[in-house]
């Protein structure tokens, strides 16, 4: 049996509810594997763990009408630990297993109710788990010592009834035991929890399909997200169709792809998953001379030609937009990659614009983040590229970063010693400019108040 430790009941308190699970089969056939059953004698209750949400009202003894999600449910389950003298078994402290999709019947308004913040990389990976609480629950248990799963077995034993001419009536007495590694009932358990948590029903308003962990709305999916070719329809909502969030794939361009380390395969290229809408670029403040304005071959000035004229610059423009469009694929539609060495003697790989992206750094080169450090390669003739970390900037605006540079890893050294002599000759020049600079303001000062000095005694002072 699990159940709470043994503590003094308030009965009093708001949301107390406690009652406990027996292991055992729901049928009677020798294949069923044995399952933890709900049992609620104060309420009685058999085998009905989402009745609990109709409990955690205000007072736990009356069924109140309408639910109330739970947030967490633990299971309190005695772990039987061996002796020193290997003879007898002792009561160890409970072992606490979190049950909560259980007794959860919306999982999404669980986990909002725990305080998550759902994110979209939650939404693509779909790993719902409290990090934190399942490292309180880890580190609660191994503070127990080390200890293993109960291993159950059932038999019946006869018990002696309060009336002494009554005759002895046989009940089930569960035994538990860790001598055996091996627990198929805890890795049953582990099964049934993750069916339960994803198994709830369609929410019933569109915000609430907003980041919902399970469902989502055809009308919702982003720009870089398609269906799976075999997602099924769930449901309808409003006429719009329902789909499982975990249907939903995450698209990518290919050069996006290179930076997880992937590559779009080259039989994949021309065949994209989906062509996303290149992004409006920002409208122009001046006069826009359209063709449709003028008079020429096709267009005689009335306004039905102009009219004509005009659609056919929309649709060219239309076309345009599309075949500019980004070309996204899923990850179905690459192979593991990495970039490839680059030896001593090779060319330093660079893009159509001539740098190298940091985060596709070839083995064998190395960034030298330094400032400056272009001209200590150029004046030893070094070959070099410019190193692009990222952009700057938001929609339109975005512009390059260049920071420093990329070189063959065996010159790397060979610069860093350049560089410190650099710097050392560029302080000395600095430190001499500054005091040039000194020696130009005292001469000026002195200038100025010798030709002050000299006007004073031919002319006098200005009043």
């Amino acid at each position: 049996e699990r159940a709470l430790p043994p503590f003094e009941s308030n009965q009093n308190v708001p949301g107390e509810v406690t009652w406990v699970e027996v292991l055992c089969r729901r049928d009677a056939s020798a294949g069923a594997k044995r399952a933890w059953i709900h049992v609620d004698p104060n309420r009685d209750l058999l085998d009905e763990p989402r009745a609990v949400e109709f409990y955690t009202g205000p007072s736990p003894h009356v069924r109140h009408a309408r639910r109330t999600p739970v947030s967490y449910v633990l299971a309190a389950e005695h772990a039987a630990v061996k002796a020193e003298d290997n003879a007898v078994e002792r009561a160890a402290p409970y072992v606490l297993t979190d049950v909560t999709a259980r007794y959860s019947s919306a999982w999404a308004q669980t986990l909002r109710k725990r305080g998550l913040q759902i994110t979209r990389e939650m939404l693509q990976d779909g790993n719902w788990e409290d990090q934190w609480w399942r490292s309180t629950l880890d580190a609660s248990n191994a503070l127990n010592g080390p200890h293993r799963r109960p291993k159950y077995s059932v038999k019946t034993v006869p018990v002696a009834t309060t009336d002494e001419n009554a005759p002895a009536r046989e009940v089930i007495a569960l035994h538990s035991s860790s001598d055996n590694p091996t627990n198929d009932d805890g890795a049953d358990e582990a099964g049934e929890l993750k069916r339960s948590s994803v198994d709830e029903p369609l929410p019933t308003s569109k915000a609430a399909f907003k980041n919902h962990p399970f469902y989502v709305l055809w009308t919702d999916l982003r720009r870089d997200e398609v269906l799976r070719p075999e997602a099924e329809l769930r449901g309808l909502f409003k006429g719009t169709a329902v789909y499982r969030r975990e249907d939903v794939q995450t698209t990518r361009t290919a050069q996006k792809w290179l930076y997880r380390g992937r590559r779009v395969r080259d039989a994949e290229i021309d065949s994209p998953a989906k062509i996303a809408k290149a992004r409006p670029r920002p409208a122009p403040k001046g006069f826009v001379v359209l063709r449709s304005y003028g008079v020429g071959e096709g267009n005689d000035g009335t306004a039905s030609a102009r009219a004509q004229a005009k659609s056919a610059v929309e649709a060219a423009v239309a076309r345009e937009a599309i075949e500019a469009g980004d070309r996204l694929y899923i990850r179905g539609q690459t192979d593991s990659w990495a970039p490839p060495r680059v030896g001593p003697e090779d060319a330093i790989p660079k893009n159509e614009y001539g740098n190298v992206e940091l985060e596709l750094l070839n083995p064998g080169l190395e960034h030298l983040p330094e400032p400056r450090m272009a001209q200590v390669a150029k004046k030893l003739g070094v070959p070099y590229a410019p190193c692009l970390l990222g952009f700057e900037g938001h929609r339109g605006n975005r512009t390059p970063v260049i920071r420093g540079i990329v070189v063959h890893r065996h010159n790397a050294e060979l610069l860093r010693e350049a560089y410190l002599e650099f710097r050392s000759q560029l302080l000395e020049q600095e430190h001499e400019k500054r005091v040039a600079a000194i020696y130009r303001r005292w001469k000026r000062l002195i200038v100025g108040i010798t030709i002050n000095t000299r006007i004073e005694k031919e002319y006098g002072k200005m009043k």
